[in-house]
């Protein structure tokens, strides 16, 4: 559910936050390196986090990159791509 009511009480979500958060741990990279995480995973947690501010939104636009490098021809790297360009990011 990408409601954004839905998406503040995900404790997925709460807990990516708080490593967001933690400076000098590298997320994008751990990301990048889990290779069974879905392309709608990925748009999930980039959709919410790219609404964000500062240091959030960032990660948000790194994970929504990540997804269209990873299935640059699908449907939802082209619903990033949008999202990006919505969110003034593209």
């Amino acid at each position: 559910d990408t409601a954004a009511e839905a998406r503040q009480s995900d404790p997925c979500l709460i807990q990516f936050g708080r490593l967001v958060q933690e400076a000098e741990f590298d997320l994008i990279s751990a990301l990048a390196k889990i290779k069974w995480l879905e392309a709608a995973d990925l748009y999930y947690l980039g959709f919410h986090f790219v609404e964000q501010n500062r240091r959030e939104q960032e990660f948000g636009q790194q994970v929504l990159e990540m997804l269209i490098r990873r299935s640059p021809r699908s449907a939802l790297a082209r619903d990033a791509r949008r999202k990006l360009k919505r969110e003034g990011l593209a």
